[in-house]
């Protein structure tokens, strides 16, 4: 799908690899920073609303060059004696049956650029079974990826997953929305430019009385609809002539929070589901009590988990660190039995340096490695290992130590240090794409190596 146009995105630091124990070993010791208040204020503000300039998001038929730097060798899932052999029966079947894929992250995953390209590749080999989850993130005055709309001529009240408390109940997505009467207006839309990618039924993620009264094609011709209460957080819409584009009137008499849409085409294939929020940590994952269940409701055979940079720009707890993550892991784990979980390892990146001046301190312009990156994700892989969870190592296949410099020098790093560039993310995209399929395409013990 070739995107036009400069879309100016928000995203939070890289999250996404694993490698095996024996190399966490090896690296270097260092101590890990301390960060004062008014730095963590300062770099809290560039992780939350990053600007980057994206622009001429490539086909995913076209290739993505892969730097020589990149450790190519590593680009590997350690499955810590995790069983994957059911998930990859599921994608042998994947022409018959609809196959999903959930990943949660923080704003690497929010403007949906490496798990944009993750989706086109993935679905050219599986079938595409629709867009998947969509969120009102511009709506709620953040950014939102470049391949749906969710809108609304209104103005809506908003939350979002960092900034608590919350006026309302948390959702999935990370973001929720409530409008200021008892009726409404949305339009989602899947925006494509050489793809077609219609969708046939829209699932309402929501808390509060909701029904849908109209349904309108681009055109703004009423079409015909059904409406079916899956549970009480969950309206589906089915629409009998598929569309790339539809508005719904809405009646909510009382409190509404509105979280997100489904966008299904009802046919085999693939669902890659990504739910992304700028800043985000795993305890803030944690706060979201109802996220494991709202996930089991996307029927995920696989999770990934992309978190840890931004908990590097905090003061470091590893011991505290391991308990959000054994949490969230846990709490998807009990609701989603069937699914397979993986996480994945921040890369290395910078902070600013500082100098003391009277009793304040002041950016020295130049920068150094945030050392509290390497810990974090020597905790994932220990974790990985000691749980029976597959982990990508993220931190190993990009580079390892030094990474962010050789990044920066090649333009796939931003020049705030943290993020990356476009096409770092296209390049980080497609290493994980590799990673994945080179297990997903090993032929389950139970299947002939043609797929079905």
């Amino acid at each position: 799908m070739t995107l036009i146009g400069v879309l100016t995105s928000a995203f939070t630091p890289p999250s996404v690899l694993s490698l095996p124990l024996c190399e966490a070993a090896e690296q270097p010791r260092q101590q890990p920073q301390q960060l004062d208040d008014e730095a963590t204020e300062d770099e809290q503000e560039l992780r939350e609303n990053p600007d980057i300039e994206i622009s001429d998001l490539i086909d995913a038929d076209d290739m993505v060059n892969i730097p020589t730097f990149i450790h190519s060798a590593k680009n590997e899932i350690t499955l810590n004696g995790a069983d994957w052999s059911q998930l990859i029966s599921k994608l042998y079947r994947s022409t018959t049956n609809p196959v999903s894929i959930l990943h949660i992250g923080d704003s690497h995953l929010q403007a949906d650029v490496a798990t944009g390209h993750v989706r086109q590749r993935l679905q050219l080999l599986y079938g595409n079974a629709g867009r998947g989850l969509i969120a009102p993130l511009k709506l709620s005055s953040t950014n939102e990826p470049h391949d749906y709309l969710f809108r609304s001529p209104a103005n809506w009240e908003s939350i979002k997953l960092i900034k608590q408390p919350w006026k309302g109940e948390m959702g999935l997505t990370g973001v929720a929305i409530s409008p200021f009467k008892t009726t409404s207006e949305i339009t989602v839309a899947t925006v494509a430019v050489d793809d077609y990618n219609p969708f046939s039924s829209v699932v309402l993620y929501h808390k509060g009385d909701l029904k849908v009264t109209n349904v309108k094609n681009i055109a703004g011709v009423a079409m015909p609809f059904t409406t079916h209460d899956l549970d009480a957080n969950r309206l589906r819409v089915d629409i009998y002539d598929p569309q790339e584009s539809v508005t719904l009137s809405l009646s909510h008499p009382t409190s509404l929070w509105l979280y997100g849409a489904l966008l299904s085409g009802d046919r085999p294939g693939l669902f890659y589901h990504v739910v992304g929020n700028n800043g985000a940590t795993f305890s803030h994952y944690n706060k979201v009590a109802s996220l494991p269940q709202q996930a089991a409701t996307l029927d995920p055979s696989l999770i990934i988990i992309s978190l840890g940079t931004n908990e590097a720009f905090g003061r470091l707890d590893v011991e505290g660190f391991l308990r959000e993550v054994d949490r969230l892991v846990k709490g998807l784990q009990q609701e989603c039995p069937d699914a397979q979980i993986l996480l994945t390892t921040p890369m290395e990146c910078q902070r600013p340096t500082y100098r003391t001046v009277g009793k304040r301190r002041r950016k020295t312009g130049k920068y150094s490695v945030n050392q509290n990156i390497l810990p974090l994700r020597n905790a994932l892989l220990r974790y990985g290992k000691q749980h029976g969870v597959a982990v990508y190592d993220w931190y190993e296949v990009a580079g390892g130590s030094g990474a962010s410099q050789r990044w920066l020098d090649k333009k796939l790093l931003s020049t705030d240090r943290v993020h990356l560039t476009q096409q770092g993310y296209l390049v980080m995209g497609e290493l994980l794409f590799q990673a994945l399929t080179n297990l997903f395409t090993t032929p389950p013990p139970d299947s002939s190596t043609e797929r079905q």
